[in-house]
């Protein structure tokens, strides 16, 4: 979920500055605000938040957790956004022991989605008469059914933590009273090719995105997300999360003792910083 650290990258395979919308984000959410209209650029696969920045705003902070190119000074000691589309910069990213190693004590582990009924994935599967590429859910399915246990493992042997499941599959299944998406199987942009995924830069997105799940081929538009991250944050049922919702999990009191060492050395490695 990251936030606009594709502007700092002076190359990208995966390239999403388009000139092609007239949006404006919302400047409050967003650290190094982004017009977007005709001539400018878009540094997001979406046509405005997403997950990050709704559950920050649910949160409570008045800004996106700013990415860690952009991050001077104590502000890294505060939190660092890593992410750039689906690549970390370590080699253990995704790794949630390395982040505990690192001092983080709360931790929200987001299963995987209903890949396979994504746009980008019918038109490169097709669907053999079900409703999306049943193969790839199914093996999604295998993945998120180890997330659980994993969870209660860490939960009870990790100290001073605590870890909870976001069952991204049950929520997308289950509607919201307040939404109803009329279109779930195509993109609102007009996609490039079924290989790319991505809005065609000289395309025209749908005017309707509140009805569209998905804004390019396979990410969800700012609709879709405010549905997802609320109910990680607030779970709607009890099959939403694990154990609980990310509200209660910012609400836990968790001992700091064990994370000052870890501050110091950070404080320390990150020194030179505090200069700039």
């Amino acid at each position: 979920m990251e936030v606009h650290r594709r502007r700092y990258l002076v190359t990208s395979f995966l390239e999403i500055h388009y000139m092609i919308m007239a949006i404006i984000m919302p400047f409050q959410l967003v650290p190094d605000p982004i017009i977007l209209l005709t001539g400018l650029t878009f540094q997001r696969f979406s046509n405005g938040r997403n997950m990050a920045d709704i559950i920050a705003q649910l949160l409570g902070f008045d800004n996106s957790i700013p990415s860690f190119a952009s991050a001077r000074g104590q502000e890294i000691l505060k939190g660092v956004n890593y992410a750039s589309g689906a690549a970390g910069i370590r080699d253990e990213s995704g790794q949630h022991l390395t982040l505990y190693n690192y001092g983080a004590r709360k931790v929200a582990v987001f299963g995987l989605g209903l890949i396979g009924c994504t746009p980008g994935m019918i038109a490169m599967y097709g669907t053999n008469g079900s409703s999306c590429v049943d193969f790839i859910n199914n093996a999604v399915q295998l993945f998120n059914a180890k997330l659980i246990p994993m969870v209660d493992d860490f939960n009870s042997n990790l100290q001073n933590a605590k870890f909870i499941y976001i069952n991204s599959v049950q929520i997308s299944l289950t509607p919201s009273p307040t939404t109803e998406f009329k279109v779930t199987d195509a993109p609102c942009c007009n996609v490039t090719n079924a290989v790319s995924f991505q809005c065609n830069p000289l395309g025209t997105p749908c005017q309707n995105r509140e009805d569209y799940t998905f804004w390019d081929a396979v990410h969800p538009t700012e609709a879709s997300n405010v549905i997802s991250a609320g109910r990680s944050y607030n779970a709607l049922l009890p099959s939403d999360t694990y154990p609980f919702d990310i509200r209660r999990l910012a609400e836990t009191v968790i001992s700091m003792e064990s994370n000052l060492s870890i501050y110091q050395q950070l404080k320390k490695e990150f020194e030179f910083e505090f200069l700039i």
